[in-house]
């Protein structure tokens, strides 16, 4: 084998290395961001209706003893009297006035 070809072999391994770290690196963010893009619009729904359950809440003169049912908050939640759902198939459960809604699918929730 000659030097030069010896000298590219190196090069091509060096590039190949570096590579191969980048990627190990950087899978981790790739993964998260994957695992956000599915949760974001599920927490923005339950956003939602947290300001519904709020607004009914404030407009009755609720107190935190008081539980809205998926009727007290549908006027809120939507003008066409569907209640959102989650876009990975979790259910939504609504809380006592104060405490915010909850998702059944993992990992979705208020921060």
């Amino acid at each position: 084998m000659s030097a030069h070809f010896s000298k590219r072999l190196m090069i091509v391994a060096a590039v190949t290395a570096c590579a191969v770290l980048i990627v190990v690196a950087a899978a981790p963010n790739f993964i998260r961001t994957r695992t956000d893009i599915s949760r974001n619009p599920c927490i923005n729904i339950l956003r939602c209706i947290d300001g519904a359950a709020q607004t009914w809440a404030l407009d009755n003169g609720k107190t935190s003893n008081d539980t809205p049912t998926w009727d007290d908050v549908r006027p809120y939640v939507s003008k066409d009297g569907k209640i959102p759902s989650c876009p990975q198939g979790g259910n939504y459960t609504l809380g006592r006035k104060g405490t915010p809604p909850t998702c059944t699918y993992p990992g979705h929730k208020l921060p």
